[in-house]
């Protein structure tokens, strides 16, 4: 079911991104065309399609944001959530499916501007050799410290997965709690928002108050420790610790938001 509802929401939303990134592709070939091909002679359709560009890719990362949260909010806290929890689905599911579609689309849209600005900057006089520049300066100081390059890229991948997963599980749970409301709906779960972001940098603070306050011999050892260790292993650790708070984050958000869909629903 999970993957009849994924299939429904990807082509539900396919329509409004498949064209803009599509644009934003074209547009970048256009541009390098303009840019190279016909030269001096015609930087002013250079410069018009550029700025074209750059209001396409501002409106697209504004429709990803927006799309995330209609979807959510149309689709399960609206009108059709009449239809979306009469159907056989269970409320994980719906979130699921939801979830996924919104990451999906916004890897899309990171995809679709790396490409918009490598399709640029090809051979360009001043942009390849700069980002060549930088990666071949952060592949030597990660081989230098005995840090393996793919795992560490890979590292760093999962986690910027997992955070754009807690945002968006984020804006869920705030638009659950909004729904709880009678009236401005919207407008409770812009507050919600607000509190949970408040919420998590109290919690974040306390964390950080309560191992400040262990005994100091403890904290001499836990600094002696850590001067103990590698640059690669620090690097290594701190990339667990950041992935399993945002994974800590993830859950928390998620099954909050399923406990208020099955128990606390509110469609009035």
């Amino acid at each position: 079911m999970l993957r009849k509802l994924l299939k429904y929401e990807l082509k539900g939303t396919a329509r409004y991104f498949l064209p803009l990134f599509a644009a934003i592709v074209l547009l970048s070939a256009l541009n390098r065309m303009f840019g190279g091909v016909y030269g001096q002679g015609m930087r002013w359709i250079n410069g018009l399609l550029i700025f074209i560009e750059v209001i396409l890719i501002i409106g697209l990362a504004v429709m990803v944001f927006v799309i995330t949260i209609l979807r959510f909010y149309k689709n399960l806290l609206g009108n059709e959530g009449y239809l979306m929890f009469t159907l056989p689905v269970s409320a994980r599911h719906n979130i699921l499916s939801k979830l996924i579609a919104a990451m999906m689309w916004n890897i899309g849209a990171l995809l679709t501007i790396a490409l918009s600005v490598t399709i640029m900057s090809w051979r360009a006089a001043d942009i390849a050799p700069f980002i060549n520049f930088l990666w071949q300066n952060l592949v030597r100081v990660l081989r230098t410290q005995n840090i393996h390059v793919a795992l560490m890229l890979v590292g760093w991948v999962i986690v910027c997965l997992i955070s754009v997963a807690g945002s968006i599980l984020s804006l869920y749970l705030a638009m659950s709690i909004g729904q709880l409301a009678n009236n401005h709906k919207f407008l409770a779960s812009f507050g919600a928002y607000l509190g949970i972001q408040s919420i998590t940098s109290v919690l974040t603070s306390a964390i950080g108050s309560i191992i400040t306050a262990l005994p100091a011999e403890w904290l001499s050892g836990i600094t002696l420790w850590f001067h103990s260790l590698s640059v690669a292993a620090i690097a290594r650790l701190a990339t667990l610790g950041v992935a399993a708070a945002a994974i800590v984050g993830c859950v928390v958000y998620y099954l909050i938001t399923l406990w208020l869909l099955e128990h606390k629903l509110n469609l009035t």
